[in-house]
């Protein structure tokens, strides 16, 4: 079905034909017979046959429709004189839409009055695309909104152009470029030359020879590239072929990361990006000053941050951003949760918060470690408010934290499960067992760190993970060696 809708400049009125009206015949080009063109050019349409139409005028208080049998490609109305906007929506029988349309015409009275609408369909392929470069043929995505995503896995800084190859979707089509010239072969353009950039070019496709089924409209090639998309975790600087060193590399691959996430054409992030995966702070740079309890950090070897989840947080607690979740691989430095051995202030009301979203973040951001402060999101999360006698929770939304006992290990073993109900908490993908769960301090020992949850059974500990990688609970006022390993997220 196709449902008009004509809007009249004056006053609109319906009645019989007769001296104060005018004729008004509405085709629908291309509509008869099979409409082969219609399947041909439009996925939705399968192996349905033919289009049903309908009229919808609208104007003062009146609305009249006006049903067309399928098949038929012409319908007649009497309207008032006056000039006339027609806006067509094409459906399929079910109803399934599957294109618009829009013409204006002219209605004088006393004449017949014709109007032609042509029809853009929906979700049309009308051609597919191959990008040849460096000796490699990729086929690109249709992605929609008539773009097409070419992603590169292969680049070489002295190779800026590759050849495009349209393939037409049915043989009498004819596809022009910007200047309104048939191509005829490959096409030559030009792909990004730095990592976190897309290039595009335009080509139009001229459809009119579908019997004016598609309008000509502007189709979209864009180029974007990675260097690496194997499924093994690896440096991001080398998934991302950058080779400056530094806090300036750190700060190139955070920043290539986020434009990943953020740039749908390039790739399904959550497909490329892989658990463990990681970013390694320079040494000497990454440095946190003390706080009048933890000491100053100030590694002299390089500090890898890694992948542990990829969108944890969304579809919880509100969260709905896309993100991944980076946690020091490692211990790099300590302090204590809190001056006594009390929980009941839960993590939001101890000391810890204040430590890393004050001191340790601004190490973390500084221009000598490279972690750019833009890309940093703070998610949604619930923490239980204190431990024994049962307390409430906490959200908090914190850009730098420590997990949460579920977090790390998927139930609960010493945290509230009412206060840190399963369905409010998170899981960080990457820790699996024991084993991955273990982590070093600068001596190259295994040593046990704290979580975010209270140990529900007291009124003084906090869970933490012990140094084999299972789940424990200490004091809040412990120092030795009281491991601190945050945890932030980049969008």
């Amino acid at each position: 079905m196709i449902i008009f809708l004509l809007v009249s400049c004056g006053e609109v009125f319906m009645s019989n034909y007769g001296k104060d009206e005018g004729n008004l015949v509405v085709r629908f080009p291309g509509a008869a017979g099979d409409d082969s063109a219609v399947r041909a050019a439009v996925p939705a349409a399968g192996t349905q046959a033919l289009l049903e139409y309908g009229v919808t005028l609208t104007g003062g208080s009146q609305t009249v429709n006006v049903v067309v049998p399928a098949g038929e490609t012409s319908t007649v109305l009497s309207v008032t004189p006056g000039v006339w906007n027609i806006q067509a929506e094409a459906y399929l029988p079910g109803p399934v839409h599957v294109g618009t349309g829009s013409a204006q015409v002219r209605v004088v009275a006393g004449q017949t009055n014709n109007a032609s609408v042509k029809m853009i369909f929906d979700n049309t392929t009308p051609a597919s695309v191959e990008v040849s470069y460096m000796g490699t043929t990729y086929t690109a995505a249709y992605i929609g909104d008539n773009t097409y995503s070419a992603l590169i896995t292969t680049y070489d800084t002295t190779q800026t152009t590759a050849q495009v190859t349209i393939n037409k979707a049915v043989p009498d089509q004819v596809i022009v470029d910007s200047s309104n010239t048939e191509i005829t072969g490959p096409i030559t353009v030009s792909i990004p030359s730095a990592q976190g950039n897309t290039a595009s070019t335009t080509f139009t496709v001229n459809a009119n020879d579908l019997e004016g089924f598609m309008a000509p409209y502007d189709v979209k090639l864009i180029f974007a590239w990675l260097v690496d998309t194997t499924a093994s975790a690896m440096d991001l600087k080398a998934r991302f072929s950058i080779t400056t060193t530094g806090a300036n590399g750190v700060t190139e691959a955070f920043n290539a990361l986020h434009w990943l996430i953020n740039t749908p054409e390039a790739g399904d992030f959550t497909q490329i990006i892989r658990l463990g995966d990681y970013i390694e702070l320079p040494a000497p740079g990454f440095t946190v000053n003390g706080d009048g309890v933890a000491a100053a950090i100030s590694p002299t070897t390089p500090t890898p941050v890694m992948v542990v989840g990829i969108n944890s947080f969304n579809g919880i607690n509100g969260n709905n951003t896309p993100h991944v979740v980076f946690h020091f691989k490692n211990i790099p430095g300590a302090r204590r949760m809190e001056a006594s051995d009390i929980n009941t202030n839960g993590y939001a009301g101890s000391e810890m918060p204040a430590y890393l979203n004050g001191a340790f973040l601004t190490g973390l951001t500084s221009t000598a470690a490279g972690v750019p402060s833009s890309v940093l999101w703070a998610p949604s999360r619930v923490v239980s408010s204190g431990g024994y006698p049962p307390a409430g929770a906490d959200t908090v939304t914190d850009t730098i934290w420590l997990p949460t006992e579920y977090e790390m290990v998927g139930t609960h073993l010493y945290s509230s499960s009412t206060h840190e109900a399963p369905g409010t908490q998170a899981r960080l993908e990457y820790y699996t067992d024991d084993t991955s769960r273990i982590k070093y301090n600068s001596s190259n020992s295994a040593i046990w760190y704290w979580l975010a949850s209270p140990y529900y059974g007291n009124a003084a500990d906090f869970s933490v993970i012990s140094a084999p990688g299972d789940p424990a609970y200490v004091g809040a006022s412990s120092t030795s060696p009281s491991g601190v390993a945050p945890a932030f997220c980049v969008k």
